[in-house]
């Protein structure tokens, strides 16, 4: 069987939630790449990487996951750790070409990020995708701990991290590529 669908049905299988979050990303990296007019191949691998993102939270433990309150700091950095913990995932399943985007999608533009602390255009292009995406849609969906952001408010705060948290062009083709979703009629 294809290694990465046996990955993904064991994140669907194990973490919903977390699958469903990596499906929801995948389409706004899709949104993302199709607007920065990337190749073919390098849009699907963005995307299919987009999906993996998280799959390291398979070694976190629920109770961290699934918390209705702020983390304390211990509890983050075991969070945190899901990004080499999915790093290992991909060697397991021999997908490391997916590796850019599961390891440095909390790498920071200002170099302030983990596990690496990598700056600016350092931090690879597939990552730096992932990172706009993944915080636009962790702002508007449901989470234990609070209530969701409507799309407008979290492009302003993403707008607000621009050149800080995110890199300022990923920033520019998420605002429009969101306007252009907001603004399409609904098929009824």
């Amino acid at each position: 069987m294809d290694p990465l669908r046996t990955l993904v049905e064991r994140l669907d299988a194990q973490d919903p939630a977390t699958a469903a979050h990596g499906r929801a990303v995948a389409q706004w990296c899709a949104r993302i790449t199709d607007e920065l007019r990337l190749p073919r191949d390098e849009r699907v691998w963005i995307t299919r990487s987009a999906h993996l993102h998280d799959v390291g939270k398979l070694c976190v433990p629920e109770e961290l996951l699934r918390a209705p309150r702020a983390l304390g700091p211990a509890e983050r950095a075991a969070v945190a750790l899901h990004v080499i913990e999915g790093e290992k995932l991909l060697a397991e399943y021999d997908l490391l070409v997916y590796r850019d985007a599961v390891r440095h999608h909390h790498e920071r533009f200002d170099g302030r990020g983990y596990p690496d602390g990598l700056r600016g255009t350092a931090i690879p292009l597939a990552a730096r995708i992932v990172s706009v995406a993944d915080a636009f849609d962790a702002m508007t969906g449901q989470r234990p701990y609070r209530f969701p952001m409507t799309p407008d408010r979290a492009l302003l705060e993403i707008e607000r991290s621009r050149g800080t948290q995110f890199d300022p062009d990923v920033v520019d083709v998420m605002l429009s590529v969101v306007g252009d979703a907001l603004r399409r009629p609904v098929a009824v």
